[in-house]
């Protein structure tokens, strides 16, 4: 996290699975809030810089229990946590196909940019086959699996990207649409409905998601109901 906090890495660890990349610390998934890097495992740093690390030794044996081992940081805050705050929420968007999912994406607000960079985390790279995945395109066109942007005063879109090479429906979902806070309007455009209320509706089903190299994309719009209204204006 020191590191992290001086813009020399991103605040998160990343290693394969056995089905997918996962990144760690998750503070908003409980069992993910805490890691540990176990030895002779493979873990991925995103570098923002040029730069030599030294990671100390700090031993720990895990529960026998424990089926992930982690390290610690800050946690990300939501209203469901805190309240409802204009200045700190997240809304997690995920994937399913079958027993398949990808759970660990949020988009949301930070305080100030500072904060929102440092909460913010890269998508990792999709397996080579049977994957799933959600993603959220920055405006600097970088893949993101957090997302989180300095508080709303008009509108903000996250374009959001879905891919699986596996065949038929996906169900995507979005937990803590009703704790956007209560100014704000949010929905979800692309979808095969039309416009959907993510204060109202939690979960679509999409018949046909693309491939990694051509993603189906959608939109979600979090923003005052006023500012709203061009994305909803009939083209002419």
């Amino acid at each position: 996290s020191q590191a992290a906090s001086a813009g020399l890495i991103e605040n998160a660890v990343y290693w394969f699975d056995g089905i997918g990349y996962t990144y760690g610390p998750d503070p908003l998934s409980p069992a993910l809030s805490r890691i540990q890097l176990k030895p002779m495992v493979g873990f991925v740093l995103y570098a923002l810089q040029s730069c030599s690390m030294y990671i100390y030794p700090n031993p720990v044996t895990p529960p026998d229990t424990s089926s992930n081992v982690w390290d610690q940081a800050p946690k990300f805050q939501s209203p469901s946590y805190l309240g409802e705050s204009d200045n700190d929420w997240a809304l997690r968007v995920v994937a399913q196909k079958g027993e398949m999912r990808d759970v660990q994406n949020y988009l949301g607000v930070k305080l100030n940019p500072i904060e929102a960079g440092q909460s913010s985390r890269r998508e990792p790279p999709t397996v080579a086959q049977e994957y799933l995945s959600v993603s959220f395109e920055d405006p600097q066109g970088v893949a993101r699996s957090a997302s989180f942007v300095e508080p709303i005063t008009t509108v903000q879109s996250w374009p959001v990207k879905v891919a699986t090479d596996l065949n038929g429906p996906v169900l995507l979902s979005f937990d803590g649409g009703a704790d956007i806070p209560q100014k704000y309007e949010a929905y979800l455009m692309g979808g095969p409905q039309g416009p959907m209320n993510l204060k109202k509706q939690s979960s679509v089903l999409l018949e046909s998601v693309g491939t990694a190299r051509a993603p189906n994309q959608y939109q979600v719009l979090v923003g005052m109901a006023e500012f709203l209204a061009p994305y909803f204006a009939t083209p002419l």
